[in-house]
């Protein structure tokens, strides 16, 4: 669900509802898994690879924020957030 489109084309600036939609999908699918198996040690590994891969940089956002959220008191959480939100000039 975490890549979770529409079968069709369609402009992300030319049709705001269904990307919204495709967006809100998308972001719950990625709170779900950062909740759902935070303990297990690949999730985190997980969601910076899906940092490093998706195109929407909204998404890519969303992604930061979980990290942010279930793993704050991890030590290497700070510098990695600083290091995403300076490298990355598309994420919203």
């Amino acid at each position: 669900m975490i890549k979770y489109d529409l079968n069709y084309y369609y402009r992300l600036h030319d049709v705001p509802e269904e990307t919204q939609r495709v967006r809100d999908i998308r972001t719950q699918a990625v709170a779900a898994i950062a909740t759902t198996w935070h303990d297990q040690p690949d999730t985190l590994h997980f969601i910076k690879q899906f940092i490093a891969s998706d195109n929407d940089g909204y998404m890519r956002s969303i992604a930061v924020q979980e990290i942010a959220r279930g793993w704050h008191d991890e030590s290497d959480t700070l510098p990695l957030l600083k290091q995403l939100i300076t490298s990355d000039d598309n994420v919203e």
